[in-house]
Order: structure tokens, then sequence, then C-alpha cells
């Protein structure tokens, strides 16, 4: 007789009912508010799975806290002749989307391949709050990493609407990553175009024209350097050099390291620090 499997198993969080025979799967799960931790819980999780071990597709709903809503289809499957060891989860995803405050969605499907050794994921293409997230690659093994890609149009609070007949801060950039004995590469996120607005009854554009962010990873030290000219504030050039440690957790900053680097500010007039501020703290004068 063939084997069959089918369970219903109830614990505090949920559902999970699994229908197996031969080369058939079919898999529910359901979960209903269950806190992660303090400060984020699952609303509701919905995972359905059907199809064959060997091409299946896969379905996950999720509502996180009460504005993440997380929608994701895979198609794929599993060789049933590989050995347990190293079983290989290959296919693509064909949706991916997060409607929270920084809208995300997949463009096109996109090739994945997991298991316990490596992760792997290709030419993966987004749009993401008005631009677009292109992963180039995206590869996995538990004692080394590496990912590279580039992004545009990316647009700061993509609900308010702009100011002044100005757009809203757009961003765009890439990173080039890889991590193993030492992490190297690097990243930028530059303004595209756009501008930022203080907070207040009349928000205050600061007239950005240029904002330059650069992180670089080599020899041990991350070094970011900071470029910023704007008509109101004035202009800013950082940079600064701090020692990175490697542990299980992956990439930090080492204990009490010294910190080298410095500061170049020309500000004209400090009077827009006061919508940072708050009534309570007054500010004037030059830097």
């Amino acid at each position: 007789d063939p084997w069959h499997l089918f369970f219903a198993l109830f614990v505090n969080v949920g559902k999970i009912n699994l229908f197996w025979q031969h080369d058939a799967i079919k898999l529910k799960v359901m979960v209903e508010n269950y806190a992660m931790h303090e400060k984020a819980a699952i609303k509701h999780l919905a995972i359905d799975t059907h199809g064959k071990i060997s091409h299946h597709t896969l379905s996950v709903n999720a509502r996180i806290d009460e504005d993440i809503n997380v929608r994701l289809t895979a198609t794929g499957g599993i060789n049933r002749k590989t050995p347990w060891q190293s079983t290989r989860w290959n296919g693509q995803f064909t949706e991916l989307s997060d409607t929270g405050r920084l809208p995300v969605q997949l463009l096109e499907p996109a090739a994945f391949s997991g298991s316990a050794q490596s992760v792997s994921l290709d030419a993966a293409r987004f749009s993401v709050s008005n631009g677009f997230i292109h992963i180039g690659q995206l590869h996995w093994m538990p004692q080394s990493w590496k990912t590279r890609g580039d992004f545009s149009g990316i647009t700061l609070l993509p609900g308010m609407q702009p100011v002044s007949g100005q757009s809203n801060l757009q961003l765009g950039g890439y990173w080039n990553f890889t991590s193993g004995a030492q992490l190297t590469g690097s990243l930028r996120i530059q303004r595209e175009r756009g501008d930022w607005h203080l907070p207040g009854d009349i928000p205050q554009p600061l007239g950005l024209e240029k904002l330059q962010l650069q992180a670089t990873a080599q020899q041990g030290n991350l070094t970011g350097e900071l470029e910023l000219s704007s008509q109101l504030a004035g202009t800013v050039a950082a940079h600064v050099t701090l020692p990175l440690k490697q542990s299980a957790g992956g990439w930090s900053f080492a204990d009490k390291a010294a910190l080298h680097g410095n500061v170049a500010a020309r500000i004209s007039n400090l009077k827009w620090l006061n919508a940072i501020l708050g009534d309570g703290i007054h500010t004037n004068g030059q830097l």
C-alpha cells in the first residue's frame, strides 16, 4: 500500500496540515497573532504548498504588525534521487511583494536555489518606492557570502506630496561586497534628484545640490565618506575609519576601537536646525 501521512498539529500559534503520498505533497500552515519579539508581531501567516516533491508551487501570505503585507509565490522542486545531506531546492520566485511603507514588488521571475550548504539568488529586479533595485548576485555559504547590485529612483517618504514644486528626494547607487576571511567591497548612495524638506507647519526645503555617501571595506577597516551641499545648510565633508571584527553573527565594529576621521563644514546659517530641535531650543549663527 502507498505510504499516507496526514496529521494536524495544533500549537499556540496555529495549525499545520500535511499530506504526502509517493511524489505528491500538500502542505498548509496557518498562524495567527504570534509575537516574534517586542517590536514585531505576525498578525496572520498562511503557507500553501501543492504538487510533487520534484515540482511544486509554494505560496506565502503574511501580515506583520498593521502595515506590512507580504506575498510570495515560488515554483520548483527537489531531486528525490539526491542524497538527503545534499538535498537542494531549485526553482524561481514568480511573485514577491510587500505593501509596507516602502512598497516592494518583484518585476520578473528570479532563479533561486537553496540548501543547508548554500543559497543563491541571481538577476532579481524589484520595484521599490517608485524606483528599482537590481540584485545582480546574492550567494551565501556558511563561511562566506557575496552580493552585488544597483538601485535608482528610490523615493524617500513616497507617500508624501511634493512641496514647492520640488519632487521628493530620490536616491541611487550600487553595492558590491565579498565576505570570507576579510570583508571587501563598497556601497555608494547618492542623490539623483529632488529635495528634502524639514518638518514644520510650512515645510522648508534644504535646497540639496549634492548628497553622497560612500562606504568601503578593505584591509580590516570600514571607511565612510559623506559629501553634502545644500543652499540652506551649507556644505559638509566627512571621512571616518573604523576597524572591523568578525564573529559568528557576522561583521561588526571592534569593541573600544579608535575612530579616525575628520569633518569639514561650512554652515552659513544655523536657523534651519530649529525645525529639527523643536520649540524648546533655538539656534542662530554660523559654523
